[in-house]
């Protein structure tokens, strides 16, 4: 059997002192459900000396604390099998600096927390190490689904380490710092294996039931959000008219393969009712497979509000429906107006923290400049407290941290409390910030209803777990909390530069002709929206470098004060009949965006390029040779429209390459002429196609040089 590091058995015993004093561990992950997997390899760390066909577990694989201090103390973990099921064996990881002997036990739940009726038993030596053990029972037991059982280990002689002694004495139970609702279990009562009190820890002890699963279909609903097009990015928050479709991400909890599933949306607007409804179809999904499926149709809210999402998945013989359903909670609206995840209701529970450590929640304004007005948050206490509030801003990645921006000390009391930020705080273009409470006496409120926001990976990280300092933020994922922040709109500009230009997405620079000086310019304004620092424009490139040569840009650089805008002109003289599509990059020293990047559209064309020759309209499309032919360089081509169409005229080697398109877009209807000049090619033999409506037609010619 494979064996931990002893740099892993430090981390055990360092991370064991938070336990001394029987101070509660933070939780870093939520399973939620039973993992139904099969036996053999746990964590590729040990191979089971006996492996069953399947497993049920709780623990997420990483165990990481032990108990310090505390002897003869007993631990189990309550398993709900969700189909019938056969244990025959226990898989339990343990620590243990000696050889020693170890109990397991199977009861049936007593009174309260404690055990109740013994099922069976047996022992195993331990080995001094830490490693995951294969104990079969001496039978064979039967539980059918849903029906609890607990698997009891112990007593653990425990006993307090001796820093930096490693390992410590006596062997120790091992658990995660996830936790699964009400599972995992001790009591410290002098050895008395049922007689308790059983409580709760933070985390899951690495104990699983090896046996058969009886066959088993079971779909599960993983999560559900948006997608605000056409960026694809989620919202919790958006305008009137956005337009977005919705997520839902499905797993096979099971041990069938699911052949074919079903994803149904329902979205109720703010008024209760029912505004929108779709539905998706999957599969076929394997064994532990994810699958992502989304709304065909498109979704655009008008009515402001909060808006409720339920998303179903189904699938043939589904035995399991407690796990089909997923939600997203998301509201529509301008500023100013309060921004939250919870419900807005009184909170299912509340939560302490350490001094000096508390929540946060993660806020993105739809507008800017943004203006945090005031913060409200509810806490419960037996009188008034005095709080912490604090807000911070985001990095780029959405993760809060730095200096506060802003921090206030108010009397709080039992409920909701209304904080003035004074003066407010300013939130511009494309930041987002986050808002802290620190336990100092009340505990916060928590919002544990369905859909909790905080836990929708997908949606980005909204809900954090903080230091005082603020130096440390950890993603928390276990409830809404009762914080919220109250935003208006406001006139203000950020000190630093933030650029803007016009036009703001292409440089349209159409058709110009080839022949000549004719060229043409457009002015390109550079504005500096910001309030105090000045905008450095340090580069102006266009790519491909191919087509650069026939762009002028004056100046190339340039300096925009605050609160003010440049000109910048950009003449395009081109040399041959071609496109001259690419873009433009401004580099710059702003906030917002220190790389601008403008489309470019440019054509260079013969001034008769697309003539009508007479009055008379053809009776057909046609496509004509080329004249001259051979040539050198220069060649007229005709093409006939009998009808206005959309005409597409190109030209390409030999091998496919296209390298010129003489018209593109609608033309009249009669007979047009384009002049192809070949001066920059090698000579040879080329074609050219004409594609006008459901029209096509190729022909060949020769260049002679």
């Amino acid at each position: 059997m494979s064996r931990f590091s002893l740099l892993f058995a430090v981390c055990l015993a360092v991370t064991a002192l938070a336990w001394a004093a029987g101070a509660p561990v933070m939780s870093k992950f939520d399973p939620s459900q039973v993992v139904l997997s099969p036996s053999g390899e746990i964590r590729d760390r040990t191979t089971l000396d006996d492996p069953q066909p399947d497993t049920l577990r709780y623990d997420d694989g990483n165990p990481q604390i032990y108990y310090d201090g505390m002897v003869n103390y007993y631990v189990y973990v309550r398993f709900t099998p969700p189909v019938n099921f056969q244990l025959r064996s226990i898989y339990v990881a343990v620590w243990s600096p000696v050889a020693a002997t170890c109990s397991l036990f199977v009861h049936l739940p007593g009174a309260g927390t404690n055990p109740g009726t013994l099922l069976s038993s047996t022992t195993f030596t331990l080995a001094a190490d830490f490693i995951w053990y294969d104990v079969n029972l001496p039978d064979s037991l039967d539980f059918t689904a849903q029906q609890d059982f607990l698997i009891v280990v112990g007593r653990a002689t425990g006993g307090a380490a001796i820093p930096p002694n490693i390992p410590p004495p006596g062997w120790h139970m091992v658990f995660d710092q996830g936790t699964t609702t009400n599972r995992s279990k001790t009591t410290n009562n002098n050895g008395n294996r049922t007689a308790g009190p059983y409580y709760a820890v933070s985390g899951d002890y690495p104990i699983r039931a090896g046996g058969v699963n009886a066959p088993l279909t079971d779909i599960s609903a993983v999560q559900c959000f948006n997608s605000v097009q056409p960026s694809g990015g989620p919202s919790f928050n958006v305008l009137p008219g956005t337009e977005m479709r919705f997520k839902g991400e499905v797993s096979n909890a099971g041990n069938l393969v699911i052949s074919a599933d079903t994803v149904r949306w329902s979205v109720r607007g703010p008024g209760g009712g029912v505004v929108f409804t779709d539905q998706a179809a999957g599969g076929p999904l394997a064994l532990h497979a994810h699958a992502f499926l989304q709304t065909p149709t498109i979704f655009s809210p008008t009515t402001l509000g909060e808006y409720l999402v339920t998303c179903v998945s189904r699938a043939a013989g589904d035995a399991n429906a407690e796990n089909d359903t997923t939600r997203l909670r998301f509201f529509v609206g301008d500023q100013p107006r309060w921004f939250r995840y919870d419900d807005n209701a009184a909170p299912e529970s509340h939560v302490n923290s350490a001094t000096n450590s508390g929540y946060g929640l993660s806020f993105t304004p739809v507008s800017y400049t943004a203006a945090i007005e005031s913060v409200r948050v509810e806490v419960s206490a037996t009188g008034p407290v005095t709080g912490d509030l604090r807000i911070y801003g985001n990095d780029a990645q959405g993760v809060p941290g730095g200096a506060a921006l802003w921090q206030s000390t108010p009397s709080l009391v039992s409920g909701w409390n209304v904080v003035a930020v004074n003066p407010p705080v300013q939130i511009y273009e494309g930041e987002s910030f986050a808002v802290a409470y620190l336990w100092t006496g009340a505990a916060l409120g928590k919002d544990g209803s369905s859909p909790n926001d905080a836990g929708i990976d997908s949606m980005g990280t909204v809900s954090w777990q903080v230091s005082g300092s603020g130096a440390t933020w950890n993603a928390d994922n276990s409830g809404n909390w009762a914080i919220q922040a109250y935003l208006d709109t406001s006139d203000s500009m950020p000190p630093y530069p933030m650029i803007e230009t016009d036009p703001n997405d292409t440089l349209q620079f159409g058709q110009v002709d080839t022949t000549g000086a004719t060229s043409r310019t457009l002015d390109l304004v550079i504005y500096n929206r910001g309030s105090s620092d000045p905008l450095n424009v340090t580069q102006m490139a266009i790519l491909p470098v191919t087509i650069r040569s026939v762009f002028t840009i004056n100046p190339t650089t340039v300096t925009v004060p605050a609160s003010d805008s440049a000109i910048v002109q950009i003449t395009f003289n081109p040399a041959t009949v071609r496109t001259y599509n690419g873009s433009l990059t401004i580099t710059n020293n702003s906030v917002n965006m220190p790389a601008v990047v403008l489309t470019i559209r440019a054509e260079g064309v013969r001034a008769n390029a697309v003539e009508i020759l007479d009055g008379s309209l053809p009776g057909e499309f046609a496509l004509e040779q080329n004249f001259p032919n051979p040539f050198n360089p220069a060649t007229d081509i005709r093409f006939a429209l009998p009808v206005a169409s959309h005409a597409r005229l190109t030209v390409f080697n030999v091998i496919g390459q296209e390298i010129a398109v003489l018209a593109d877009g609608m033309h009249s209807a009669g007979v047009h002429i384009v002049t192809f000049d070949a001066s920059q090619l090698p000579a040879g033999v080329y074609f050219y196609r004409l594609e006008a409506g459901s029209f096509s037609d190729i022909r060949k010619m020769l260049l002679l040089k």
